[in-house]
């Protein structure tokens, strides 16, 4: 029975879990209220836990003050329960408790490696240049007037993981756990959106609320599908898994079409010609020629899961036709279950294709359209007490949606100081129309709109840092297979971030490239 028990919970699938439940977290932070994804987002702590906790002795984790120590914990979440009870409204239920859960496991965390780093000094403690610009970005962050608790919180997190020191064997599994527990997850998630989530507006959601949060899924889960095909060509795997995996790229390609983001869009190109450079010509030393023909299948991939993805989104939420709506999402002209299969208000092809040849055109600043591109936001929030901004006039486009987006750089631009904004600061009314911006739309101009301008200055020069030692080490240890990982997460990361979200908790971008930097990776490649 205990062997049985040993090979069903092994740290392999304990990892896969873990990146399954991080897929969970995403979903639940992408389409539920303030009371569930908050809560989601706190649960990335206990992934962490998980992940961290698999790699310490748990004998030296159970003495007389860990145990008192949870007891005071489970003591305190009994106190927030029935404080929540008598005050509603002042704090979120299951928030307060995941924080409870997430103080629990990180004081345990600390004062471990405390001892094993401080007193006992098996632990040695070397940041090197990327980690003390993190510790100066972190201690910014938190210096600031942001309001804001997560800086705090990654910095303890993730400062407990990278002192964790993992097994060669542990390392793979965490890797493999990584792609492999990403790509089931979009199963899940996509499962649901087959079943649950109707093709009724141009701009494919699928199973989230936000066509642009949908598009960075499938930006991640097309970066797993070249992880994997990067691993089966370092380990001479046949053409069978590599032809699945290839159609998989190509399908995620084709979903990422239908949600017209054109910043994943990017994005994906760029990951596409650094793979072909970096990967395939640096490392597995193809020649161009070769280069080019599996460019051609890639695109030959996309081109044949065009159609039957747009079957699935179209067709399958028609089979059980129970349209599951998010808050605000709720329209007349949405699809409901009395609609027929057959209705009007379904996007059809022609009209996707039409709009599709509109977004590019428009982004070569050829045409001008109206319609799907304009970035408009119905406001929860009381428009008057909102900042109005004029918008920017840019003789050289007449794309509205390009000028919005000007017009929300400025704005921040303007507003940016030493020491940062709070929660209640950061949103602008843009024109003479209720358009209302509710972040920076760039990463680094909301580092520093944020958390102020030394935490602007100090998150360039990490993310310019950051680029350069992972490409290096990439390159500098070409026979181990998962060291391509670090360099393409962090490029996905700051390609998206050009121009979209990727810096909330809960996020699995924002997960991922602070998980892919654990020092142990630099070593090995150093081997």
């Amino acid at each position: 029975m205990r062997q049985i028990a040993g090979e069903l919970f092994t740290k392999r699938r304990l990892y896969l879990v873990c990146f399954m439940a991080l897929g969970l977290i995403e979903f639940l932070r992408a389409t539920q209220a303030g009371n569930v994804w908050k809560a989601a987002a706190n649960c990335t702590g206990l992934v962490m836990m998980a992940l961290i906790f698999s790699a310490v002795p748990l004998k030296e984790l159970t003495d007389r003050f860990n145990v008192i120590y949870v007891l005071l914990c489970a003591a305190a979440m009994i106190t927030v329960h029935f404080y929540w009870l008598s005050h509603r409204g002042e704090i979120l239920w299951g928030q307060a408790q995941t924080a409870v859960l997430n103080i629990c496991w990180m004081g345990i965390a600390l004062r471990y490696f405390f001892r094993k780093v401080i007193a006992e000094k098996k632990i040695s403690l070397r940041p090197g240049l990327t980690g003390w610009l993190w510790i100066a970005l972190s201690v910014s962050m938190i210096a600031s007037v942001s309001e804001r608790w997560w800086p705090l919180w990654f910095f303890l997190m993730f400062g407990c993981f990278y002192l964790t020191e993992f097994s060669g064997e542990d390392r793979e599994a965490l890797w493999d756990g990584m792609i492999d527990g990403t790509i089931l997850a979009f199963f899940a998630v996509q499962i649901y959106a087959y079943g649950f989530r109707p093709y009724d507006e141009l701009r494919y959601k699928g199973a989230f609320s936000n066509s642009n949060m949908m598009a960075l899924y499938y930006l991640i889960v097309y970066l797993m599908c070249l992880f994997r095909l990067h691993l089966l060509e370092m380990k001479k795997e046949g053409w069978g898994w590599k032809s699945f995996f290839l159609l998989g790229a190509g399908g995620m390609l084709s979903f990422q079409l239908f949600t017209m983001c054109r910043t994943a869009w990017i994005a994906s190109f760029v990951v596409t010609v650094l793979y072909g450079i970096f990967v395939m010509r640096g490392i597995w030393r193809m020649r161009w020629r070769g280069i080019l023909c599996r460019g051609c299948a890639l695109v030959l991939a996309a081109a044949v899961t065009f159609l039957p993805v747009y079957g699935t989104i179209r067709w399958l939420p028609t089979i059980l036709h129970h349209p599951v709506w998010y808050e605000g999402e709720y329209a007349v002209d949405k699809v409901h279950s009395f609609d027929p299969p057959t209705s009007e208000k379904y996007v059809k092809l022609e009209d996707f294709m039409d709009a599709l040849f509109g977004r590019i055109l428009r982004t070569l600043d050829i045409v001008q359209r109206g319609g799907p591109f304009v970035l408009r936001v119905h406001a929860a929030e009381d428009m008057d007490k909102m900042e109005r901004v004029e918008l920017v006039e840019a003789s050289w486009t007449e794309d509205t949606a390009l000028r919005i987006r000007l017009t929300i750089y400025k704005a921040y631009w303007d507003n940016l100081n030493w020491f940062g904004h709070g929660l209640s600061e950061g949103y602008f009314i843009i024109g003479d129309e209720d358009y209302f911006s509710r972040h920076a739309q760039n990463l680094w101009l909301q580092m520093a709109y944020t958390h102020g301008i030394p935490a602007g200055i100090l998150s360039v020069a990490l993310s310019i840092v950051l680029l350069y030692a992972q490409g290096r080490n990439m390159m500098r240890r070409k026979d181990n297979p998962y060291a391509v990982i670090p360099f393409f997460v962090c490029v996905v990361f700051m390609v998206f971030g050009l121009m979209e979200i990727v810096w909330n908790p809960g996020q699995l971008i924002m997960f991922l490239v602070f998980f892919v930097q654990h020092p142990q990776i630099m070593e090995q490649q150093k081997k």
